[in-house]
């Protein structure tokens, strides 16, 4: 089509165009959002950091089993119940958590040949639990994965570790000024 052509078939359109904008919707009074951030911590700085320094193979299987023990000595379970009782008693209305780690196993072990799925711990659905048994109602609205990485180890299974940050949002307040 000539360029002399276009012009007056695109000002028509433009003419006969119904620009459509939100209109203000009206709100009296203040608008207040409660945030509470967390790093939960996966609790395996030291032995995660260690692996990457192993001289054989005999010494990466037992580091990435003592990344393994660590997370289990961790004792994220208590961890999860304190914070539940924080949240409990400050009530924010979105709850940004980081390190919530999803940590999966695979027997027989072979690296990241067949990705490892039995969940031998889930941070985010351990504290998800904390926070009904204290009968506060949270969902999860956000959540990302991050460093995905899964090794074999000297216990003969693979451990994959999965770090994940997440929003909670409450669900028993209106959501008429908030959408998340």
């Amino acid at each position: 089509m000539k360029l002399s052509a276009l012009i007056p078939a695109l000002a028509i359109v433009g003419a006969t165009t119904v620009v459509h904008t939100q209109q203000p919707v009206p709100f009296a009074g203040e608008r207040h959002v409660r945030v509470m951030t967390r790093n939960v911590y996966h609790g395996v700085n030291t032995q995660i950091f260690d692996v990457p320094n192993a001289t054989s193979v005999a010494d990466l299987l037992n580091k990435v089993a003592a990344v393994y023990t660590g997370y289990l000595a961790s004792n994220f379970q208590e961890r999860a119940m304190a914070l539940a009782a924080e949240i409990e008693a400050t009530r924010p209305d979105l709850v940004g958590v980081q390190e919530a780690v999803l940590v999966r196993t695979q027997f027989p072990a072979d690296g990241a040949a067949t990705p490892a799925t039995a969940v031998a711990l889930d941070y985010l659905q351990i504290l998800m639990g904390a926070l009904a048994a204290r009968g506060l109602t949270y969902e999860v609205v956000v959540q990302r994965d991050g460093l995905d990485v899964e090794l074999p180890s000297a216990f003969g299974f693979d451990v994959r570790h999965t770090d994940r940050v997440a929003i909670l949002a409450r669900t028993d307040l209106s959501t008429a000024d908030l959408k998340v």
